[in-house]
């Protein structure tokens, strides 16, 4: 499957922190939680300033932040490309991607859960699917959706960050939220 993320003229891609009021959102609104990720801060040097923003704000008044790795080849090919074989290797090689988040969690010890989908690609449309969540020092992993059939792969980051969001806002354990979010 391929893909192309042509949201350079979109009008998320021009907002300036001003246009937003942080203190409003977080401080008055009790917004509990900020979800952002690596899709929005390539889009511009603006949105990269407005996560800026929106995370310092955020984090003044206490709000959980939490931000999407993900990563698009084709986003990052101005800066030297991508990795796209570890992407299609990432459900067989579950390992790797404990010993991955076991290291992100020794050099950022603030990290309180660290999550994220095991893809294997079959075909555009033939994904084996899980998910796997580090939290508390143990890992959890969902059960495993082998030859998955997609109609549409736009958004399953996204998704699964909303079922693992809402197990985890809602007082479920990891293991339940990573389920929610597979």
């Amino acid at each position: 499957a391929l893909g192309c993320s042509d949201r350079s003229g979109t009008a998320i891609a021009k907002a300036l922190p001003d246009d937003f009021d942080f203190d409003y959102i977080f401080g008055e609104l009790g917004v509990r939680w900020l979800h952002t990720g690596g899709i929005y801060a390539a889009l511009s040097r603006q949105s990269q300033e407005t996560i800026l923003a929106a995370v310092k704000t955020a984090k003044k008044y206490g709000t959980v932040i939490s931000y999407d790795l993900n990563y698009r080849p084709s986003m990052w090919e101005a800066v030297g490309g991508g990795y796209p074989e570890l992407y299609a290797r990432q459900l067989s090689e579950n390992r790797r991607m404990r010993e991955m988040i076991r290291e992100a969690v020794r050099v950022y010890p603030n990290f309180q859960i660290v999550a994220t989908t095991l893809r294997q690609v079959k075909t555009a449309t033939v994904n084996d699917w899980s998910a796997i969540c580090w939290a508390d020092g143990n890992f959890y992993q969902s059960r495993p959706y082998k030859d998955l059939e997609i109609l549409d792969r736009v958004g399953g980051g996204d998704s699964f960050a909303s079922g693992l969001i809402y197990g985890l806002m809602t007082g479920q354990d990891p293991q339940k939220s990573v389920e929610y979010g597979a």
